[in-house]
């Protein structure tokens, strides 16, 4: 039974969210190799997300489409342009008092778009819709500044997407963020790296 409703619904798909996929896995592969194309392929991934999900009423997830597509151009200034030096933006850690504060305004923001979207609207999942938005947004928003925290972030909204795309059946999706899950371990490692070989380059004097 289970795999005849995974067929069903890979012979549902819809050309949104086959587009939104293929994009979407593009652009987070790109952004592990810290290349700058991940954020123009990531643009189209995004549009198609916020028809499909706003199709499929996770309002909160078609929401936060909006928000990527506006950090994306930010993502792709940033990257760009973003160092000190006006040049190439190194990868970082956030401070522990960073940490704390991320951690503290995502979990109220979670708390509260969860609650807005049970008693306001017909949102399916409400609360694990905003969970996975809102660390989503967060992830995002230190990822722009190559962050490596980003990573683990990206590793806990993947296992939540995952449960949520499969319940709504949307199960290209699911295998998609089972890719991302993948992916972000990935990218974690290839950022630690990368840290560590800025590290010794500035170590290195001048000749």
């Amino acid at each position: 039974m289970f795999w005849q409703e995974i067929q069903k619904g890979f012979a549902a798909m819809s050309p949104l969210e086959i587009l939104g996929t293929i994009t979407g896995l593009a652009s987070v592969w790109l952004t592990v190799r810290r290349n700058i194309w991940c954020w123009p392929i990531g643009l189209i991934s995004v549009v198609a997300y916020a028809i499909l999900f706003y199709q499929v009423k996770l309002y909160a997830d078609a929401g936060l489409q909006v928000f990527f597509f506006v950090t994306s151009i930010q993502g792709w200034y940033w990257w760009l342009k973003g160092s000190n030096s006006g040049g190439e933006l190194p990868v970082t850690r956030l401070t522990a008092q960073q940490q704390l504060i991320l951690a503290l305004v995502t979990i109220v923001c979670v708390a509260i778009v969860g609650w807005a979207f049970m008693s306001y609207t017909d949102a399916h999942l409400p609360f694990w819709d905003a969970a996975a938005a809102g660390v989503s947004v967060t992830a995002q928003a230190i990822m722009l500044r190559k962050k490596i925290e980003c990573w683990p972030l990206w590793l806990g909204v993947d296992v939540l997407y995952v449960g949520i795309y499969i319940y709504k059946k949307l199960y290209l999706t699911a295998g998609l963020y089972a890719i991302f899950l993948v992916l972000a371990a990935i990218g974690w490692q290839e950022w630690i790296q990368a840290e560590k070989a800025q590290s010794s380059d500035d170590r290195v004097p001048a000749r």
